[in-house]
């Protein structure tokens, strides 16, 4: 049986298990990384090996230990852990690399892996992931490359369990103001739930806690904030009782979405630049990255406050590789990815969490009353459509700018048009046969008048 091609994604390993991804796949992914990592480092590699809480995830990872092993990796296993606690075990450990298996935010029957390297700069298509994908596909087995029947040193698995030394991490940038604060949060059965409860009893939050267990099979609703359905239990608790703040989180805990004291979302734009604006404050001059997709008053902030505003490619690998190379101090994403230079380039939701926490805490004002001066431009969010093939995308892509010609374009991810009143972004999904919108005018009626104009294009 070989392995499946697909599962190869942009950023990761993605698929539905067991017919595009098993444990087939996962060892010779494994296997394959071993490989090589072995050829860029020139010694025996120390790995991370950790899991969120899916069904399969336990069978994968049996999978990747013996992948791991066979190919002659030491192994440092810690179980369950959130996607940004995998990270810091990565630097703790001085891991030469780690491997995460998880789907993140995806339903509960797709799972994937997730391969970093030293300091747990991200293993993606651009920088080894193609290589790692040759080595699994081609020729329907790895035998070629390593050698059929080859023995290699088997090392003893170490396990370890960081869960205390992690919450005692982000515990250090909670202000004692915190404690004041009431705070509702919905862990959706995934792997935030492993992490939030003992992290808020450190810093002292009093909290009310939807579906904190992790639970793979994701009983309540599907892990993935971003959907406005998943967000109704978490709406309802919030008008049951009062608080100043909720939080939602994904599968693998490493995205956030906030609500603000009346249960509203508050766009991660806004998150981003309240976060700027007090970074800033206290360290001007500093680099901040945005995901370019973001609303124009986020680089406007970080400009006023002092700061050099970067703007990035979407994709969590771009934006740790593109931090490292700045130095930047700070970076957001509208799909509630933050990343911080503190945290080793990586993202982390809960120091997210901790950080808005913070600001709350120290202000006089609702979270709403915060970020309404942000609220200066119409931004429509991301809207997806879907397409019958991939030879669309590039036909769309070339109407639109045509169409559009009049304005400044550029290929930066996707297409990008800007005109003085109005901007938009087109830009295939590396993951699905989707072509995805986000539009942004000075007005609500531009905005709503350019989304209709351009979305009957998308959708012939």
């Amino acid at each position: 049986m070989s392995v499946n091609p697909k599962i190869f994604k942009a950023y990761d390993i993605r698929g539905v298990y067991p017919g595009e991804i098993n444990e087939e796949a996962v060892r010779a992914v494994s296997r394959a990384f071993v490989f090589w990592l072995k050829r860029k480092i020139k010694k025996t590699p120390k790995i991370v090996l950790s899991r969120d809480a899916r069904i399969s995830s336990s069978f994968l990872r049996e999978a990747a230990l013996e992948g791991l092993i066979g190919a002659g990796a030491a192994v440092v296993d810690v179980g369950l852990t959130t996607t940004p606690m995998h990270y810091f075990v990565v630097n703790r450990e001085k891991a030469d690399g780690g491997l995460m298996i998880t789907a993140s935010h995806n339903p509960k029957e797709y799972n994937g892996v997730k391969l970093s390297r030293k300091e747990a700069a991200p293993v993606f298509e651009a920088n080894g992931l193609l290589d790692v994908k040759r080595m699994v596909v081609e020729g329907g087995s790895l035998d070629s490359v390593l050698g059929a029947g080859k023995k290699f040193r088997k090392h003893k698995v170490v396990k370890k369990n960081y869960l205390t030394a992690y919450v005692n991490f982000l515990a250090k940038f909670a202000s004692p103001a915190v404690k004041k604060l009431k705070v509702a949060v919905d862990c959706g059965s995934g792997m935030a739930g492993l992490v939030l409860p003992p992290l808020f009893k450190k810093i002292g939050v009093k909290y009310k806690g939807l579906y904190l267990k992790p639970d793979g099979r994701f009983p309540y609703h599907e892990a993935n904030p971003l959907k406005e359905e998943t967000l109704r239990d978490l709406k309802n608790l919030m008008k049951e009782k009062s608080f100043d703040l909720g939080i939602a989180f994904d599968g693998d805990g490493d995205r956030a979405v906030f609500l603000d004291e009346k249960g509203r979302v508050i766009f991660a734009s806004f998150i981003l630049a309240l976060a700027s604006e007090d970074f800033l404050k206290n360290r001007p001059r500093e680099t901040v990255l945005y995901d370019f997709r973001s609303s124009i008053i986020v680089p406007e902030i970080i400009r006023k406050y002092g700061g050099r505003a970067v703007p990035v490619r979407v994709g969590h690998s771009f934006i740790k590789q593109k931090m490292a190379e700045v130095k930047g101090f700070f970076a957001g994403e509208l799909s509630g990815h933050y990343f911080f230079r503190d945290f080793f380039y990586c993202d982390s939701a809960l120091l997210m969490v901790v950080k808005i926490m913070n600001i709350l805490a120290q202000s006089d004002k609702k979270i709403s009353a915060l970020v309404l001066p942000f609220k200066k431009y119409w931004h429509s969010g991301e809207i997806n459509f879907r397409l019958k093939n991939d030879a669309e995308k590039e036909k769309k892509l070339k109407t639109l700018a045509k169409k559009y010609r009049g304005g400044k374009i550029s290929w930066f991810d996707g297409l990008l048009t800007e005109f003085p009143d109005f901007w938009f972004n087109v830009r295939p999904s590396n993951t699905e046969p989707l072509l995805r919108l986000v539009l942004e005018a000075r007005s609500k009626g531009l905005m709503e008048k350019k989304v209709k104009e351009i979305s009957s294009i998308l959708s012939k």
